[in-house]
Parts: C-alpha cells; sequence; structure tokens
C-alpha cells in the first residue's frame, strides 16, 4: 500500500487540528495549551517508538479518570484496531455510552492509495453513504470502514472500553484536565500510524 496520504471532508469543513466543541470549564492558566498537530507530530513512527508513545498515552488517561466523577464526559478520540462498520460502531455506542461527534473513514483509491474522510455523526447515522459512493464511482477503489471517532465518554467507563479488542486507544490528551484547551480541540487519531506499522487486526 502507498503511503501517500489524502483527507477530504464530509459536510464540514477539515482542519489537520480538528473541529472543537464547546462545553464549560474551569481556569487552566497553570495548564499547557492544547495543540492537536504538535500532539500527533511527537509520537515516535517506529514500531518500538509509537507503542512506547501509545503507553505514555494511557498513562495519561489512567491519571485522568481518576480526577474525574466516574459520570462525568471526557472529551477523547477513538482509534479503532481495524476499520469498522457502522453496526460495530453502534455497538460500541451502546455497551460504553459514547457520545460521538466525528467519524473518520477509510478509502483507497485505484492508485492504492489511503484516503481519510471525515464525517458529522447526526444521531445514529454515522457516514454520509452518498458521498462515499460519488468518491469510489468517481476516483475508483475501495471503502474499507471508520477507523477513528472524536466524542465523549464517561470517566468511570474508560477501563471497560479500553480492554475492547476494537478500540486501539482512547485518546484524552486534549481534555481540559490535562491541558488547556477552550476551543475543546480533539487528539489526532493514531490509525495511519497503526498502518505504518502493520499493527491493524486482519478485517
Amino acid at each position: 500500500m502507498k503511503t501517500s496520504k489524502i483527507i477530504f471532508s464530509v459536510g464540514i469543513a477539515l482542519t489537520l487540528t480538528i473541529t472543537s466543541l464547546s462545553v464549560s470549564q474551569s481556569s487552566f492558566a497553570d495548564q499547557l495549551p492544547f495543540e492537536p498537530v504538535s500532539d500527533y507530530a511527537q509520537v515516535e513512527k517506529t514500531k518500538q517508538g509509537f507503542e512506547k508513545s501509545m503507553k505514555q498515552k494511557k498513562e495519561r488517561t489512567a491519571k485522568l479518570k481518576d480526577k474525574a466523577d466516574a459520570n462525568e464526559m471526557i472529551l477523547a478520540t477513538f482509534t479503532f484496531s481495524k476499520a469498522l462498520t457502522e453496526q460495530e460502531i453502534q455497538k460500541l455506542v451502546d455497551k460504553y455510552g459514547l457520545d460521538l461527534k466525528y467519524v473518520y473513514t477509510r478509502s483507497i483509491d485505484r492508485q492504492d492509495l489511503r484516503v481519510t474522510a471525515l464525517h458529522e455523526v447526526s444521531g445514529t447515522q454515522y457516514i454520509n453513504k452518498r458521498l462515499i459512493d460519488d468518491y469510489i464511482k468517481n476516483f475508483g477503489g475501495e471503502y474499507k470502514g471508520i477507523i477513528e471517532a472524536n466524542g465523549y465518554i464517561k470517566a468511570g467507563m474508560v477501563d471497560k472500553i479500553d480492554k475492547e479488542k476494537l478500540v486501539y486507544l482512547t485518546d484524552t490528551d486534549g481534555d481540559p484536565k490535562i491541558k488547556s484547551n477552550p476551543k475543546k480541540k480533539f487528539p489526532v487519531g493514531q490509525y495511519w500510524n497503526l498502518e505504518d506499522n502493520t499493527m491493524t487486526l486482519s478485517e
């Protein structure tokens, strides 16, 4: 698979810093600001380095959930272990009480390039099938599924979802309890790195 990256937006404007949401927060003058792009750039790209970086993220999440009430919603980006169907996403939402705002899908075009599309979630509709179908029709290739999501999870559910085989990482580095993040920017997902290090689950 070629490594060139293509990203297009479905339904809303896409920026590399990811869209933000507004929720209440207290003062974070003593905290470092959260910048999704620089946070992503700090992740080591070799398999050993990547696993080390992910371990550090999981350790920060463990500390975060200890600071929050069990029912408090935590800002998070979920990286899945493989490309998932909408039905699989719905099962995760129901099982862990996720409040998803955006999902990212993977397609492979006719030149074997990876394509990522951003979709705004509307109720139980996670992707815009028509736009994906139009893209495949115009550019060829194959649709794979949903690879990442932005949203919220209750602090008390983090331990449980961390044991879920289909979820590789619950990244909470953008939560205001960790860093100042008044615009509620989500962390960048890690699926590209999973693919680059051949760490995704078999389809």
